[in-house]
């Protein structure tokens, strides 16, 4: 279609008037396209401005390097499941590579979990993973929102009334508007922590009725190492992710919801046939947990690690093989004159004395 010819008394200097007088017309509506009030997300308002295209970096990059499109392949892999009490907190740790940090613990564990991870040497978090909101999972990343930059966080998308979770909104309000910050739900979220690193998200799918059911169910592959985290995902969850189906055979399970007979089922263990099982578990009322739990566990083949037996559980992966740090009873752990690596001494209990299964590099506070 040919374009309408001007008229011809429209001459340059009238042409060029009446293009500015359509450019004022025209910019509260150009205006007006751009990114509106802050975007209402779970019982809480966050700020989310627009992501820059290509300021994520890409998968198997740099993590937190912009520009950079080196693929950077980890050569060791370390899984930290810190003692919090009751609650969760779990360090993922890939070198060369990304920082992965899942739950955070009650609060009162969270000026100890960022002691932990300045102690580890970390600076920055290029995923952080809030499971679900009860306070035991999310108290703690309020002190780890303020500490650290974090580049990606994703959490279940259940609300929940608490102050605890206005607070751990208001957390990371903070850090997007800082900037370099995204903020997700988990639909079928994969995130490369190093080449050869992969966090993949497996659920929820959809949010159930109840916080723990809806809970956000990952995997991290590291060569033919595997490991599956899953909150406080209970029977509901366990056979929403069975029936999907979904990648679930694991070397080492997150026992799901500290224990409880309410999670882990017979099926579910069936399908992810770990080898090592760790409970994350504090002094509690609830009973976890529960002997049926540690039984189905026992029958499956796997080894339990408790966090309130043990403390700190670290398993160290070479892409092939796993290492594991447990210590039992009561211990003390020395720095070792060279760099920071630690002799762990264990120190035996009446009638139980106490094992120092492995004993390699970590620093713990």
């Amino acid at each position: 279609m040919m374009r309408p010819r001007l008229p011809l008394h429209l001459n340059a200097s009238r042409l060029v008037s009446l293009c500015l007088v359509l450019l004022l017309v025209m910019l509260p509506v150009a205006v007006g396209c751009l990114p509106g009030p802050p975007a209402t997300r779970r019982g809480g308002t966050v700020e989310i401005p627009p992501t820059p295209p290509g300021s994520e970096p890409a998968p198997g990059t740099t993590p937190g390097q912009p520009g950079t499109s080196a693929p950077v392949y980890a050569a060791s892999l370390r899984v930290h499941f810190l003692n919090v009490g009751q609650g969760d907190a779990i360090l993922i740790q890939s070198s060369p590579g990304g920082t992965a940090l899942i739950d955070g613990g009650p609060r009162a564990a969270g000026p100890g979990v960022v002691t932990y991870l300045k102690a580890q040497g970390v600076g920055r978090i290029d995923l952080l993973i809030a499971t679900h909101p009860h306070a035991d999972h999310i108290g703690g990343l309020v002190n780890v929102l303020g500490a650290f930059p974090v580049a990606r966080i994703i959490d279940s998308g259940m609300p929940h009334t608490s102050d605890t979770f206005s607070d751990f909104l208001s957390a990371i309000e903070k850090q997007v508007l800082a900037g370099g910050c995204v903020y997700e739900t988990p639909e079928s979220q994969v995130a490369q922590l190093a080449a050869n690193v992969t966090v993949t998200v497996l659920g929820p799918e959809r949010l159930a009725s109840s916080a723990n059911d809806s809970s956000v169910v990952c995997r991290l592959d590291f060569g033919s190492t595997s490991f599956l985290f899953t909150g406080d995902a209970e029977e509901p969850a366990e056979r929403a992710l069975i029936l999907a189906p979904k990648p679930l055979d694991a070397d080492v399970l997150k026992v799901g919801h500290h224990g409880s007979s309410t999670s882990t089922s017979a099926p579910f263990l069936a399908a992810v046939t770990p080898i090592h099982a760790v409970v994350s578990v504090g002094t509690n009322t609830f009973g976890h947990p529960s002997s049926i739990t540690l039984n189905r566990l026992t029958a499956a083949g796997a080894t339990v690690h408790r966090t309130d037996v043990a403390g700190h559980i670290i398993f160290e992966s070479d892409g092939e093989s796993l290492q594991i740090a447990v210590v039992q009873g009561v211990f003390a752990l020395l720095i070792a004159p060279a760099g920071n690596w630690l002799a762990v001494a264990a120190a035996g209990t009446a009638g139980s004395p106490a094992t120092a299964k492995t004993a390699w590099g970590y620093q713990w506070p």
